[in-house]
């Protein structure tokens, strides 16, 4: 899905107001993909084959150096100023666990807006479950609660799986 991430990155390079940095990780894709994204990361991680949706996640976590850190799926586009916006939030809801942006689709319609907003709704436990095409996290909290789970198979919930653990742990999903 070379052309997906192509977009993505883009998008992420175009959009993106704060400092931060780039970190790609290539789940054995096809030898372009590989190629596209060891040109255009400041970190790149090309694995051999698939680990996994969380593993490459983790890998990802892992080689992150900043205060926080961005899950995103290579098939999303990101809106400018998307950054500066979602983390702000961490300063509006001290508890929050997870920060993730309201998209314009997905297979559950919670997150789902056709208008630019403002609202910050904290999503009540366990009963709304907004799809995890980004997460914004801190890292620290993310290093803490032991980040993505691999133990699930390629991209298979595992998204619902750390909202879950970011709940028992106390801590708010915040759709912003």
């Amino acid at each position: 899905q070379l052309d997906y991430t192509e977009r993505c990155v883009a998008s992420i390079r175009r959009g993106t107001d704060v400092t931060y940095e780039l970190i790609v990780v290539d789940n054995g894709s096809a030898e372009d993909a590989a190629a596209f994204a060891g040109e255009v990361a400041d970190v790149a991680i090309l694995n051999d084959e698939n680990r996994g949706f969380a593993a490459g996640m983790n890998q990802g976590l892992t080689a992150a150096s900043g205060r926080y850190v961005a899950f995103v799926n290579n098939d999303t586009e990101m809106p400018d100023g998307w950054s500066s916006l979602l983390l702000s939030t961490f300063d509006q809801v001290p508890r929050a666990g997870i920060v993730l942006p309201a998209v314009t689709a997905a297979g559950n319609p919670f997150a789902v807006r056709s208008e630019p907003g403002t609202d910050r709704i904290v999503v009540p436990p366990f009963r709304n479950l907004p799809s995890g095409v980004v997460y914004v996290m801190d890292r620290s909290v993310a290093l803490e609660i032991g980040g993505w789970d691999e133990r699930y198979q390629v991209a298979s919930r595992e998204d619902l799986d750390l909202m879950f653990t970011v709940w028992i742990n106390d801590l708010d999903v915040v759709l912003d």
